[in-house]
């Protein structure tokens, strides 16, 4: 791959010539780079990015159509690719035969028939030594199925910005999602780390309220509203959710942060701002079957499909009370909890369930939204309502506390696939694979914004079918 590359600061420099771009020295200074150089290469050095994107693409173009359709050169184009997922491999058919189709995957399709024209009873083409054959298996890490969805999680900052995270990136905006910008999370040496979560306290003033990222193993931290980021050490696991708090039995400088995973113990954060000091470690007398959590009053709503455990924790991060309730109705996903420590409302599959300050049911709480599965609830400040958000155009809401639930149209949807709802003083958004959504409800505004995707996984499969040849009919198996 023998192309010509544009060096930007080279090129300058050549076409210049020592005598235009160095200023000459003495016996007491040492040539250096001359006010011409520095500033040509200001004005256009903002030129090499996009050069890099296209040398990049341009190679990748290049591998693509001079690979062999054999299956050790396809696996390592596939690999130098996309390997950074795992490993791509591809088992031959039994019979190293072929298909030819007319069209795929339409299981419908059918043989194409190669024939001189005007002959008849023109033969099937069956490929190499004449048979059929069972079909190619091209087996991928799951992770590289699901690279797709980057937007796992947002969180509107109070006084601050909006933060949506992602696979290795936070994208911020003020409260909508007309604009925003780009900010690269801290990673591990081998670049692999995947957050997937984000949290803020819930008090304390804009020095003294972090904001705190998790995932795969990792976690960053930022003061300045998601601008600059630090790595904090975190145990090995896969942590998809992380929530942060402020309790009232200690000073305002010093905050909690916990963090549950699948199967994984959960983790506590105590950060003391003022001593600057932060400390992960686990949460003992805690299960590892929760999957969901939210701050409430001087503690932790931890829950599954069928019970909740409210833990109170002390500052050092030791638990001074617990108690455990179950949760009636039906299988439930996610909680959320208002301001004021009145109510906790749980959605989940066909029922959402409001509690009150002493955890016991709300009487008019019962069981609705048949047929849904909501995903995600949050509180509005705004308006004092709940709201929950099923996989449709649809949402439920309440603006009694969660006693009563009625359903409104998501509109503006073009997309969908949201996942996340997400509450702010001046209304709701929605984050996922589509596109950023946030409705205004003092105006009735909305306003939308293509989401920052990732298209990794259609890249691999456009990737896939242009190394194959026409016709090769192939499986595709995650592992």
């Amino acid at each position: 791959m023998k192309f010509r590359a544009v060096d930007i600061p080279n090129l300058i420099y050549q076409i210049l010539r020592p005598n235009y771009a160095v200023t000459y020295g003495d016996e007491k200074t040492l040539p250096a780079l001359n006010q011409m150089y520095k500033f040509l290469l200001a004005c256009l050095y903002p030129l090499q990015p996009k050069w890099n994107e296209y040398d990049a693409q341009r190679r990748k173009y290049y591998m693509i159509a001079s690979c062999e359709p054999n299956i050790s050169n396809v696996s390592n184009v596939l690999n130098h690719l996309f390997g950074q997922y795992g490993e791509i491999i591809i088992s031959n058919s039994s019979l190293n035969q072929m298909y030819l189709y007319d069209s795929y995957p339409d299981d419908e399709s059918k043989q194409v028939y190669l024939y001189t024209e005007g002959s008849e009873n023109a033969p099937v083409y069956w490929g190499f030594q004449g048979a059929t054959s069972n079909e190619t298996i091209v087996s991928v890490p799951v992770e590289l199925q699901y690279s797709g969805a980057v937007i796992y999680n947002a969180v509107s900052v109070p006084g601050g910005p909006t933060i949506a995270i992602s696979d290795k990136t936070a994208y911020i905006t003020n409260n909508n999602w007309l604009s925003y910008k780009t900010v690269v999370l801290p990673n591990n040496a081998s670049n692999t780390a995947l957050y997937k979560s984000i949290t803020y306290s819930i008090k304390g003033s804009a020095q003294t309220r972090p904001i705190i990222a998790i995932g795969d193993g990792i976690s960053a931290m930022s003061f300045d509203m998601g601008k600059t980021w630090k790595a904090v050490d975190f145990p090995e696991g896969d942590y998809t959710k992380v929530v942060g708090s402020y309790l009232s039995n200690v000073s305002i400088d010093n905050h909690y942060a916990i963090a549950i995973g699948d199967g994984l113990q959960p983790m506590a954060m105590y950060l003391d701002l003022l001593n600057g000091t932060q400390t992960w470690k686990p949460l003992e007398g805690i299960g590892s079957s929760y999957t969901s959590l939210c701050p409430y009053k001087d503690g932790f709503v931890f829950m599954n499909d069928s019970q909740m455990e409210l833990v109170e924790l002390d500052n050092n991060c030791q638990i001074v009370n617990s108690s455990v309730k179950s949760l009636p109705y039906g299988l439930y996903y996610y909680c959320a909890a208002d301001s004021t420590g009145t109510r906790l409302v749980f959605v989940g599959k066909g029922s959402a369930y409001a509690a009150s300050p002493d955890y016991e049911p709300v009487a008019s709480s019962s069981p609705i939204l048949p047929e849904y599965v909501c995903k995600s609830v949050t509180y509005v400040p705004q308006d004092g309502s709940f709201r929950t958000f099923p996989f449709y155009r649809s949402m439920f809401v309440s603006k009694d506390n969660g006693n009563t639930w009625s359903m409104q149209e998501i509109e503006g949807i073009e997309k969908g696939s949201y996942h996340t709802i997400y509450g702010t003083t001046q209304g709701f958004g929605l984050v996922g694979n589509g596109q950023m959504y946030f409705q205004n409800l003092s105006d009735g505004t909305i306003q939308t914004n293509d989401a920052p995707m990732s298209d990794v996984w259609w890249d691999f499969l456009a990737t896939l079918n242009s190394l194959i040849i026409y016709g090769i009919k192939y499986t595709i198996k995650t592992y």
